[in-house]
């Protein structure tokens, strides 16, 4: 009863999720209440995830230097003029990969090299990896270099090389750091 009351207590989505389980176990049927319940967990998970996944345009106002303790942070690089860089945070799915293409949109005028920093990309999937592919492609149409910098996941390394991406993109173009150690 203890733990029951704690969940009631939680983030509503939780508490939703409990009651609908709790009241379908006693409508309908235990089997059909954990396969909803189930679903509903899922699909809170997803929303979750995407609401942590987060992608920012990094430009020269932007001061991301983290009080000193990021030694990656854009802030301690000098960005060229004609360079747009994009981090993505949190795993690209799909979910996220929507929030990528919204954007990239946004550019409004094409740079000579996009960067997309996936340093704190921990995984990709399928959905995450078309997008990759379309931007590839744009940048391809108008001329842009594209740079995947700071792919440090060994799974979103093997699913860029399972799709054919790390090779038409160019393993030079795809890096695991941001510069030279």
């Amino acid at each position: 009863m203890g733990s029951f009351v704690s969940v009631l207590k939680g983030p509503r989505g939780d508490t939703a999720v409990l009651l609908v389980t709790f009241f379908l176990t006693v409508l309908a049927d235990l089997t059909v209440a954990i396969e909803i319940g189930m679903v509903l967990a899922v699909f809170l998970f997803m929303r979750k995830m995407i609401q942590f996944t987060d992608v920012s345009v990094l430009t020269k106002q932007i001061d991301d230097t983290d009080n000193g303790t990021d030694k990656e942070a854009i802030g301690n690089y000098f960005v060229p003029k004609d360079v747009e860089v994009f981090e993505i945070t949190g795993p690209l799915f799909f979910g996220a990969a929507y929030k990528f293409k919204d954007a990239i949109r946004f550019i409004e005028k094409q740079p000579k090299i996009l960067i997309i920093r996936m340093r704190k990309v921990p995984i990709i999937d399928a959905t995450g990896i078309k997008t990759i592919g379309e931007v590839y492609k744009e940048c391809k149409r108008r001329g842009t270099k594209l740079v995947l910098s700071e792919v440090y996941s060994q799974q979103v390394m093997e699913e860029l090389k399972n799709a054919r991406l790390l090779f038409a993109i160019g393993k030079a173009n795809v890096t695991k750091s941001s510069r030279k150690r």
